[in-house]
């Protein structure tokens, strides 16, 4: 015999759906969601609602995840709307790293520490700077000593920009 199970929604503080799921016991549920969702903080609303059964909720699951939209259920979303919202997801992911790491830029660096800087090796750091149309300058120093090429942190900024917006085209 199935028991009786709980459909439950999470919503934000502007009426957004978050999540839609099925348990056998929602409060336990959100504690779940609490302790490992990268959303759980912006929760500020759930409702539940109560089926006889697993299989007459994980129906109106299915319904609900299709119809409502709810922005961080994947599972049940068509294989096309998932993948939209992934790689807009990573859009947003990646404009929150490149502001991240924007705000420990230094106004000048050497190329390697630029592209260490960026997480990347120097040579991928060199073609991105060329798509980028970014040229690094040197500055006169002892004639004696290999010339170093330098970026500002503007440079910088621009080339992650230009890579990202590339990479958001792509996808």
């Amino acid at each position: 015999m199935s028991k009786r199970t709980a459909l439950y929604r999470h919503w934000d503080a502007e009426g957004q759906l978050l999540y839609v799921g099925i348990s056998l016991s929602a409060v336990q549920r959100l504690a779940q969601h609490k302790a490992g969702s990268h959303w759980s903080d912006s929760i500020n609303k759930v409702t539940i609602e109560y089926f006889e059964n697993r299989e007459a909720a994980h129906a109106a699951e299915r319904a609900a995840v299709q119809s409502e939209n709810p922005l961080h259920n994947i599972q049940m979303k068509s294989r096309a709307q998932a993948k939209v919202e992934e790689v807009q997801q990573l859009h947003w992911l990646s404009r929150l790293n490149l502001a991240q790491t924007v705000a420990g830029f230094n106004p000048m660096y050497l190329v390697p520490d630029a592209a260490n800087k960026c997480g990347v090796t120097q040579s991928v750091f060199r073609l991105m700077m060329a798509a980028a149309g970014v040229e690094p300058f040197t500055i006169p120093e002892d004639p004696r000593l290999v010339k170093r090429e330098y970026v500002t942190g503007w440079q910088v900024m621009y080339t992650l920009e230009c890579a990202e917006t590339h990479t958001a085209k792509a996808a």
